[in-house]
């Protein structure tokens, strides 16, 4: 497991709070800043977002002459703020994602806003319908905004929307080359692409075929899972042949492609889907030739979804990783450290039948 090393306001925020939950303060209040400052090696503005950041929690008030003062627990309310988000909540993966960030922002004390969104926007009507929602809810003053960086939504226009004072996190994915000063929080997909080309190569593989979910010019995830594939054939002194090992599912016939491919002289004992429920299309085609995969060839999916676990034979697949993308917001949250950074969470290989 990697090692996260804290830095300095997280540091001193969360010996705070464990001292004042731990009721070390006999007194009811909290040294001077400037002795905190003193004592941890921190300068005052460090000490002084701390000390703002415990306030908006609901453990201490502040008093002007008097210091810091620990709210009484039969008193301590937390402050519930606003907090937006805006992705897709239904589906395997999003479903999940969204519940998972909803948690960590209820137990954090912040109350969720829903912006909800459809794949295949209409970017003709964007600005009017979803645009106008979004400006509306930013007028309000939310606290942070998080958004599922999917590569429909306009981010041209979040620029016109977005404040200086509005903390964005963009969490999963970014398929934007626009720049914001934003926490980025994002399932590393080249990576999960590498470990899955890895996987077949290594298990025996010589001959594998790679299928895209939306192959258009313009989706990051694609062009990086891609990247990742050709890295895993580089370590193994192998080039992936794009134009012969590569079916779009874009293109309608890549079923009849693949078919083709597999009564050729050249059959291919390893398929890399990018999503699982076209793994599994794939596999009902080669069922008319009598192949299952596992037995006559090798087959990983993409997202770890029910697709991957209730049909037969279990299918290999990666996970994007929710679950720590959720907690690596929860602990944004909890620290209330918005700064521009890009925190990379590493999918996951679960093994199964098919390989």
């Amino acid at each position: 497991m990697k090692l996260k090393f804290k830095n300095k306001y997280e540091i001193l925020r969360e010996n705070i709070k464990n001292n004042i939950l731990k009721g070390k303060y006999a007194d009811g209040i909290l040294p001077p800043e400037e002795k905190l400052a003193e004592f941890y090696g921190l300068n005052r503005g460090t000490v002084n977002k701390v000390m703002s950041s415990l306030e908006s929690e609901g453990l201490i008030s502040r008093k002007p002459r008097v210091g810091s003062i620990i709210v009484d627990i039969k008193e301590r309310k937390p402050a519930l703020r606003l907090g937006g988000l805006i992705m897709l909540n239904v589906g395997h993966v999003y479903g999940n994602l969204h519940t998972l960030m909803t948690r960590e922002i209820r137990k954090n004390h912040y109350f969720p806003v829903l912006l909800d969104v459809e794949s295949g926007l209409d970017r003709q009507n964007i600005e009017k319908n979803l645009g106008n929602y979004i400006k509306s809810f930013l007028d309000s003053s939310p606290d942070f905004l998080a958004v599922d960086g999917m590569y429909d939504l306009p981010f041209e226009f979040f620029s016109k929307w977005l404040n200086k004072k509005t903390n964005l996190v963009i969490f999963n994915r970014y398929e934007s080359d626009l720049k914001f000063s934003a926490t980025y929080i994002l399932s590393d997909y080249q990576k999960g692409a590498y470990i899955a080309t890895k996987h077949l190569l290594e298990t025996g593989c010589k001959n594998v075929i790679i299928i895209p979910s939306h192959f258009y010019e313009n989706c990051r995830i694609s062009t990086d899972m891609l990247r990742g594939v050709e890295l895993a054939y580089a370590e193994k002194g192998k080039t992936l042949r794009k134009e012969e090992d590569v079916f779009p599912t874009k293109d309608r016939s890549y079923l009849e492609l693949i078919i083709k491919r597999f009564k050729s002289k050249h059959r291919p004992d390893g398929i890399f889907a990018f999503s699982d429920s076209n793994a599994r299309i794939i596999q009902n085609a080669l069922g008319e030739l009598n192949l299952c995969p596992g037995r006559d060839y090798k087959m990983v999916g993409y997202y770890n979804t029910p697709w991957a676990i209730e049909f037969d034979p279990k299918l290999t697949s990666i996970s994007i990783n929710e679950a720590a993308i959720a907690a690596e917001f929860g602990n944004l949250l909890s620290m209330r450290n918005f700064e521009n950074r890009k925190i990379m969470i590493a999918p996951e290989l679960i093994i199964r039948e098919t390989t």
